[in-house]
């Protein structure tokens, strides 16, 4: 056999040496992918049960107060109404548009009573200028609500209830809320005035609280 056969034939063989390690890369570069595609899926799937955890237990916590703080004979209509006006509440001042700042901020002073709305009347125009500042319209909605105190006087004027309300927000911080995530909690004072339940208090809570 000639020098140039075996070299020939030595060459070639490199030539499929190479090919079946560059083969080899490709395969376990492709399984890593694999493994990382799969790591991702399992850490949303993860992510998404913890997420329905949370709320589950928020909502769970609400129940509780509203089951334990109920006493016979209470008014279920009065009650109904009572957190009916907190949950509309609480979706009035969590739902804003910069192209309409004006209306957002008569909105919250409609379903605002007693001291508070009289702040939030004397920072109208704040409150405009801030909602005026927002990139894109927010939005919200209650996932539950429960009563913490009942009426003191029924559906009496003047009548004053405490409710606990878990929300669902694009921008908490509308609402003062600092939590991570768009869901929050918020324990909500309501006073009975001659226009029905209005909101005196809204202040973010931690669960558990």
């Amino acid at each position: 056999m000639s020098d140039t056969t075996v070299a020939g034939n030595l060459g070639a063989a490199e030539d499929r040496v190479r090919a079946a390690e560059r083969e080899a890369r490709l395969a376990r570069i492709a399984a890593a992918d694999d493994l990382w595609a799969r790591a991702v899926s399992r850490t949303g799937l993860l992510k998404s049960a913890v997420a329905a955890l949370v709320v589950l237990a928020l909502v769970l916590g609400v129940t509780a107060i509203a089951l334990f703080t109920r006493t016979p004979g209470d008014d279920d209509a009065g009650r109904s109404q009572v957190l009916s006006a907190a949950t509309d509440g609480v979706t009035t001042m969590l739902t804003a548009d910069p192209a309409d700042a004006a209306g957002f901020a008569d909105r919250v002073i409609g379903v605002s009573a007693g001291d508070r709305r009289e702040q939030l009347i004397a920072a109208r125009d704040t409150l405009i200028t801030e909602a005026g500042k927002l990139t894109a319209a927010s939005s919200g909605h209650v996932v539950a609500a429960g009563l913490r105190t009942d009426p003191t006087d029924g559906d009496a004027a003047g009548s004053t209830a405490d409710v606990l309300v878990v929300a669902e927000a694009s921008n908490p911080e509308l609402v003062g809320s600092t939590a991570q995530g768009d869901r929050i909690m918020l324990s909500v004072s309501l006073l009975r005035t001659a226009d029905g339940w209005r909101i005196t208090g809204a202040s973010p809570v931690k669960a558990g609280s």
